[in-house]
């Protein structure tokens, strides 16, 4: 089974991974993983990305369209 595009390359989180998550609970826990990591300091996600940015923008993106699906 595919899990989609690799949304954050510094944890290893998948398209498919935040959607899951949303669908359980609501919200995006990978992104409250990435916010701590980052606010602590840990996070390198600007390094690891292929593209040289940081990925919450796009972890928020993919959760916050996943919400808006699971409501209509």
């Amino acid at each position: 089974m595919s899990q989609g595009k690799m949304i954050c390359y510094c944890f290893g989180f998948f398209e498919e991974d935040i959607r899951a998550d949303v669908g359980r609970h609501d919200r995006s826990a990978p992104m409250e993983k990435i916010m701590a990591e980052k606010k602590a300091d840990a996070c390198r996600c600007a390094e690891a990305n292929p593209a040289g940015c940081g990925c919450p923008a796009d972890v928020r993106w993919v959760a916050e369209q996943h919400q808006k699906r699971l409501q209509t």
